[in-house]
């Protein structure tokens, strides 16, 4: 017999994905080849990755890799512990600018608005003050938690339709041949219980989706017969 599980904690965040996209006088595309020598050769670039507190990974080549239409900076950070943690900028010809890796939207928001300084600084943009950044938006955010206890994954599967029976879940798959969690869909997000009490959001595109997914795990207690 399983011991009590209570509601999740809060989830923490892991990963979030935005983007958004570069206003310029000039307008677009980007000469990408000019950006990526700025990028490998410019000593300014590494004078604002230090004003903001960030590092290449790794410090030399290939921390800048070029595909067809666009670039992607490799980047790492510390947080208030000294834990790093790994970011990526890509910047695509059309001006789209896409973060990944990151805490908060407000970071991400951050980094882009970096980048848009390191184009400006070297001259690879025309522009006499930074470019502005519009359309800003949050495609993907990913966090997890932990019931703190193991979790009965058959048994939670048997009564997948009690589960089906909360509001919001449209769909609950399990397969231990394929997938070692088990994944409840639901409006908005996807959540993943794995069998050691690990909890995983996936899917959720702003941070008022994750609270409601979080809420819902208060539905998997033991009061509600599921788990």
């Amino acid at each position: 017999m399983l011991p009590t599980i209570y509601a999740c904690p809060k989830p923490v965040v892991c990963n979030v994905l935005c983007k958004v996209a570069l206003k310029t006088h000039a307008g677009v595309p980007v000469d990408l080849d000019r950006f990526r020598f700025a990028l490998e050769n410019d000593p300014r670039v590494e004078g604002i990755l230090l004003e903001h507190g960030v590092s290449r990974t790794p410090p030399s080549p290939p921390n800048v890799r070029q595909f067809n239409n666009s670039i992607s900076l490799k980047l790492s950070e510390k947080d208030f512990r000294g834990r790093k943690f790994k970011r990526s900028l890509t910047l695509f010809g059309n001006g789209i600018i896409s973060a990944t890796g990151y805490r908060s939207t407000a970071s991400c928001c951050k980094a882009c608005r970096m980048l848009a300084s390191i184009l400006q600084a070297t001259g690879v943009l025309q522009e006499r003050s930074t470019p502005k950044l519009h359309g800003f938006r949050t495609t993907s955010i990913t966090a997890n938690t932990d019931f703190g206890t193991e979790v009965n994954l058959v048994r939670m599967y048997d009564r997948r339709l009690l589960l089906l029976k909360l509001d919001s879940v449209t769909g609950v798959e399990y397969d231990s041949m394929f997938h070692v969690g088990l994944i409840l869909k639901i409006d908005g997000a996807t959540i993943i219980v794995f069998g050691s009490g690990k909890v995983c959001f996936t899917g959720v595109r702003d941070m008022a989706a994750l609270r409601d997914a979080h809420a819902m795990t208060i539905n998997l207690s033991p009061s509600h017969r599921i788990i």
